[in-house]
C-alpha cells in the first residue's frame, strides 16, 4: 500500500496524471480495507480526500482545452481590421462616370454600414500595415496560454486569455468574427 502512495504521489507530481494518481490511491485504500485495521481509519479519509481532489481536477480535460485554444489561435487569421474604401474611376464621359461612380459609391456604402451600439467610438488602433504584427501577437497569446494551462498556471493562463480579449476588443471593433472569438475565450 505504501508503494501504491508513493507511485500515486509521483504520478500526480511529475507526469500530472490525475487520473492514474486516483486508480492508485483507490487501489492502497482497497488493501487497506482489506487489513480491516481501525488505526488505518485516518490514512484511509486522508487517502479519500487525496482521491476526490485528484477526480475533480482528471476531470478537466486538459488536451481538449489545449485544442481549443489551438483552434482561437488558428481563428485569428480571419480576423480584419477596418480599411477606407478605394474607389477607382472609370475612363468614359463625365455623365456616365457620375453614374458608375455614385451606383458605385451606394453599393460600398451599403456593405459598410452595420448598425451596432458602442460604449465609446470607434478609433482605427493601427495602420493596416501593422494587421499582421497584430495577428501574429494575438496568436502569441493563445500559445501562451497553451502552454500556461499545460504547465498548471491558472494566473498565466487567465491574463494570457484576457490580454487576447482585450485585443480582441481594441483593435476589432467592426469585425464579425471577432465576437465568435470571443465567446469562446
Amino acid at each position: 500500500a505504501e508503494y501504491l502512495l508513493r507511485v500515486a504521489n509521483q504520478r500526480a507530481q511529475l507526469s500530472g496524471d490525475a487520473r492514474s494518481a486516483a486508480q492508485l490511491l483507490a487501489s492502497a485504500d482497497e488493501i487497506l480495507q482489506d487489513l480491516d485495521d481501525a488505526a488505518l481509519h485516518p490514512v484511509r479519509a486522508e487517502i479519500a480526500k487525496e482521491i476526490a481532489a485528484l477526480q475533480s481536477s482528471a476531470e478537466r480535460d486538459v488536451e481538449g482545452s489545449y485544442l481549443a485554444l489551438q483552434a482561437l489561435a488558428n481563428e485569428v487569421a480571419k480576423l480584419k481590421i477596418y480599411q477606407a474604401p478605394s474607389y477607382q474611376p472609370q475612363a468614359t464621359d463625365w455623365k456616365q462616370r457620375l453614374q458608375v461612380g455614385f451606383a458605385a459609391a451606394w453599393e460600398k456604402l451599403q456593405s459598410y454600414i452595420r448598425v451596432r451600439e458602442h460604449d465609446e467610438n470607434f478609433r482605427a488602433q493601427i495602420v493596416p500595415e501593422q494587421e499582421g504584427a497584430l495577428r501574429v501577437s494575438l496568436q502569441l497569446m493563445f500559445e501562451q496560454a497553451q502552454l500556461a494551462l499545460l504547465a498548471n498556471q491558472p494566473r498565466l493562463y487567465q491574463r494570457s486569455l484576457q490580454k487576447a480579449t482585450d485585443w480582441l476588443n481594441r483593435y476589432y471593433q467592426l469585425d464579425e468574427h471577432r465576437d465568435a472569438l470571443l465567446d469562446e475565450i
